[in-house]
């Protein structure tokens, strides 16, 4: 759905944030009709729509752009962005503001007299207790150098600014994020053509250090399920991966999805967001070198054990050339996952618009969303419906032979090799005609945690291994009725007869299902306990009786 309904200009770079109530929030760069120049711009969900775009700022007439967002736990959002001096001017400073009930606050100062491009990222407690880091320009002999600073505004006041990194080393693309303790974690890329991670923490108004040892790009931040921290990043191949710091240090998972199957396709736009009952859920973009009409917004999650495989969030425009880039996600409370995007229509990308999809169920899917067992000759198939770069083990187990009691024989694996891999099947040869089997799937992440296990799932091999007719008969001699073993095949009109010693008609009992046992209670036609003695049960399949006739002795 389009937040913009009502806009035709340019709209860039989206961001959501989710408040407490459930109530998305989406802040976006559009073009002032009135003035001509980027504002700050937002719209809120109500339920049953978007309310109307404003602007974050209305009384200026500098330019406004590059905004970030955050929310805390009071509910209330924070944006900051920066502001165009104007004129001959070559500055801007750093603003932000929030939200007061019927409106913003009066924009306060977070960084005078910078440059564009700079970078800033804030973290909000509630707004008590709100964090900035702020990426500066400082002059150093021969040139400048991107450094960052951190303030915090406690009770209404923002502390000086204050060094966090490594004064020798360019550093950019800082992300912040605030634990439930109330604790900055700030996460960056340095610039040294090395492209390390670094990570820090503030401990007793002290800044520590989280050694990463990681080489990567663009990296993000956040807290999720009251843990510790993750984050998500480029490595030097361009793959999505991730990392959870576990208290001694950080457990790196690997790549997020699996590349592009296309070697023109790349991935872009990276983004995270932490939930309250899971774990953190990822965005992305993926574009086509080759067709620049064509780009499409991605999710993941953490699943317990792993992440799942991805999932497209737009649909694909068969009748407009459109392309879906630089995503934003948010999680609410209540587990409503929010995805926004930029989308370009028309060739010459003429407009810019931002629309965003929600899903109240992502979290709680399962892993297997799909699994089946069928007959195939002389084989069992068994298949499912699972993505993600997880593995696989099937298990089997005896279930009885066709048209006997049901059984419970011990579970086993099919195989002894290492566990499936990017399969969603599996053909079991090895099954015996003539009897049941009952099939389970565990799904396993590729260090061997158990994520999840689907079934059990019933296959009957009997056709060809058990013929038509009359199984068996338990127990026997009786003094409260006889079960009455058969096997049907593909037949559907199947019964039995129970026969007196004259081999007159007592009883007519029909059977259900291909296979399987019906009860005799020593009852004739017409509901009467029959007399004690020899009785004889013949069954008819088709018409035709088939397997000979059984004596049934009936005790009183």
């Amino acid at each position: 759905m389009q937040v913009n309904v009502e806009d035709t200009s340019y709209d860039w770079s989206p961001m959501v944030v989710v408040d407490s109530a459930g109530t998305a929030w989406v802040f976006w760069m559009g073009i002032d009709a009135s003035q001509g120049d980027f504002e700050i711009m937002y719209s809120r969900w109500r339920g049953e729509g978007w309310t109307p775009e404003e602007r974050v700022h209305p009384d200026n007439v500098q330019k406004d752009a590059w905004h970030m967002a955050c929310i805390g736990e009071d509910g209330i959002p924070w944006v900051v962005w920066e502001r165009y001096r104007g004129g001959t001017s070559p500055y801007c400073d750093v603003l932000t503001t929030h939200w007061a009930g019927a409106g913003w606050c009066e924009p306060e100062t977070l960084y005078a007299a910078g440059i564009e491009g700079q970078g800033y990222e804030m973290g909000c407690v509630d707004t008590t207790s709100v964090w900035a880091v702020v990426g500066a320009f400082v002059n150093r002999h021969p040139g400048y150098d991107l450094d960052l600073f951190f303030r915090n505004r406690v009770d209404g006041v923002w502390s000086s600014l204050e060094h966090i990194d490594h004064p020798e080393v360019q550093d950019g693309y800082p992300d912040i994020a605030v634990s439930g303790l109330g604790v900055p974690w700030v996460v960056w890329e340095a610039m040294d053509h090395v492209d390390t991670l670094h990570c820090v923490y503030r401990d007793e108004g002290t800044w520590r250090e989280s050694p990463l040892s990681i080489r990567g790009g663009g990296p993000k931040i956040c807290f999720s399920s009251g843990e510790g921290p993750w984050i998500v990043y480029f490595d030097t191949t361009s793959n999505i991966c991730a990392g959870f710091w576990d208290g001694a240090g950080w457990s790196i998972s690997g790549s997020i999805p699996l590349p592009p199957a296309d070697p023109s396709e790349w991935d872009y736009g990276l983004m995270v967001s932490g939930s309250v009952e899971g774990g953190p859920v990822v965005a992305w973009a993926r574009a086509d070198h080759d067709n620049v009409y064509k780009g499409d917004v991605y999710v993941s999650r953490w699943s317990d054990c792993w992440w799942t495989g991805e999932e497209m969030v737009t649909e694909p425009d068969s009748e407009l050339a459109a392309t879906d880039e630089w995503p934003d996600v948010g999680v609410g409370t209540g587990g409503r996952v929010w995805v926004v995007w930029e989308r370009s229509r028309g060739p010459s990308g003429s407009d810019y618009d931002i629309w965003a999809r929600y899903s109240d169920d992502f979290l709680s899917e399962p892993w297997v969303k799909g699994f089946s067992a069928r007959v195939e000759g002389e084989r069992v198939v068994v298949e499912w419906s699972c993505r993600g770069q997880v593995r696989f083990n099937v298990y089997r187990a005896d279930a009885g032979g066709c048209g006997e009691p049901d059984a419970e024989g011990e579970r086993e694996l099919v195989y002894t090799v290492e566990p499936l891999v990017d399969v969603e099947s599996f053909v079991d040869s090895t099954v015996e005609l003539g009897r049941r089997y009952r099939y389970w799937l565990e799904v396993e992440s590729p260090f061997g945690e158990l994520c999840e296990e689907a079934g059990p799932v019933l296959v009957r091999p009997c056709e060809g291994g058990v013929r038509v007719g009359f199984i068996g008969v338990r127990p026997n001699p009786s003094g409260v009725g006889f079960m009455l073993g058969y096997y049907a095949g593909a037949r559907r009109e199947a019964e039995f007869e129970v026969l007196d010693l004259s081999g007159r008609l007592v009883r007519r009992i029909e059977c259900s299902g291909g296979e399987g046992e019906v009860l005799w209670d020593g009852r004739d036609e017409r509901g009467k306990e029959v007399r004690p003695g020899v009785y004889f049960a013949r069954f008819l399949a088709g018409g035709c009786a088939r397997g000979g006739v059984q004596k049934l002795v009936v005790l009183r």
